[in-house]
């Protein structure tokens, strides 16, 4: 939509390691990583089964809830979190609630071949108090994200690797003057 990533839709939850490349990758990403590239790697199910429930507490009534499990048996493994965040924020109208659910499968179809599907939802409302000598005391905006990926990572030819992916992504942003609700802008961005 604006050529900026909202990291807030990626918990550290799903967080396996975070890899970055400076300079040209255009090679192995594409011709919009001349820049560099940021690399997220989710989290797989491993062959210890792990089940995680943190929450954190921080000023302004902040709140972190994550629970997490994941698990691999024999070729299939699988990895899904769930993860709550709400704060008051540091001034009038800048609250923020968000909830975001992840799930990622996979199976080791043979050597060096494996396919997965990965899907998630992320749901947030968010104020939007604007400029400090001009405050806007209820406006707010609401985020939903879906998205689905289906990757297939192996060997195509002998000697030659594949990384093959369908993806879905449905992003729908919109912004609420709440003194009349009818006053809504909406982006919807569909890949």
């Amino acid at each position: 939509r604006d050529g900026i990533a909202d990291l807030n839709r990626i918990p550290l939850s799903i967080v396996e390691r975070i890899e970055v490349v400076r300079g040209p990758g255009t090679i192995m990403y594409g011709s919009s990583a001349v820049g560099g590239v940021i690399n997220i790697i989710t989290k797989t199910g491993k062959e210890k089964m792990e089940t995680k429930l943190e929450s954190k507490f921080g000023s302004f009534r902040t709140i972190t809830t994550s629970l997490s499990n994941g698990y691999k048996i024999n070729n299939f493994d699988y990895f899904l979190s769930y993860d709550y965040f709400k704060s008051k924020g540091h001034r009038i109208n800048s609250n923020y609630k968000s909830h975001n659910s992840y799930i990622n499968m996979g199976y080791d179809v043979g050597e060096g071949n494996r396919i997965s599907l990965s899907s998630g939802y992320y749901k947030a409302s968010i104020g939007s108090p604007g400029r400090i000598e001009n405050q806007d005391v209820d406006d707010r905006q609401d985020a939903h994200n879906a998205f689905v990926d289906f990757t297939w990572d192996g060997k195509f030819l002998k000697g030659q690797d594949i990384l093959l992916k369908l993806y879905h992504n449905n992003d729908n942003l919109k912004f609420i003057e709440t003194f009349d609700p009818r006053s809504q802008s909406t982006h919807l961005t569909k890949v």
